[in-house]
């Protein structure tokens, strides 16, 4: 009898920063494994192409076409908890200070830091998939864009961040895979793979 194939979205994602790397963080909810976090809420991540009207009087005031001049792309993710070694993680604009290897305290860095400069890279894995990584979105260089808020009130506290996407380190504007992709590493893709526009 033919196996069920699950028709529809449900649940958590994975959010696994610099994966495989000494600063590696995961939002992965496995709760007795060291360096796994907990999410306060579910996380969201949003890709936007930057688009330039062509337009042609010919065709009055409507667009001929649109061209992709660059992409946007945010993701929210929410912690249960701030620790001060996540705060040094993910507060960009900052530096951490380590006493025996321990982070011991965040501050502010010099007016005119790179955001760029401390930004990590982002693999986001629906749950639902289990070890099926087609459908994973891995997003180059990410840095948290949002600041930092803390409330203290007798309720549940979280600690959202919202961070922005760069264009990776080494990236080529005449060539693809310079933002994110979702599914295989382009670039791992072996010859014959076809390019097919997508929409």
């Amino acid at each position: 009898m033919p196996e069920e194939k699950i028709s529809y979205e449900f649940g958590m994602a994975d959010f696994i920063f610099d994966e495989g790397l000494p600063t590696e963080t995961r939002f992965d909810g496995k709760m007795c494994e060291d360096g796994s976090l907990l999410q306060g809420d579910g996380g969201e991540v949003q890709l936007e192409p930057e688009l330039e009207d062509i337009n042609s009087p010919d065709f009055g005031n409507t667009n001929y076409d649109q061209v992709v001049v660059g992409w946007n792309g945010t993701v929210t993710i929410v912690a249960m908890k701030a620790t001060l070694d996540l705060i040094s993680k993910t507060l960009s604009g900052t530096i951490a200070l380590t006493k025996d290897g321990k982070v011991v305290s965040v501050t502010d860095a010099p007016i005119g830091a790179s955001l760029r400069e401390g930004a990590r890279t982002l693999r986001i894995h629906p749950r639902q998939m289990g070890e099926d990584t087609s459908e994973d979105i891995f997003i180059h260089k990410i840095a948290n864009s949002s600041g930092m808020t803390k409330s203290f009130a007798n309720e549940q506290g979280n600690y959202e961040m919202e961070f922005a996407m760069f264009p990776k380190d080494c990236a080529d504007a005449n060539k693809p895979n310079n933002y994110f992709y979702i599914g295989q590493d382009p670039d791992e893709l072996v010859e014959g793979a076809e390019e097919v526009p997508a929409g």
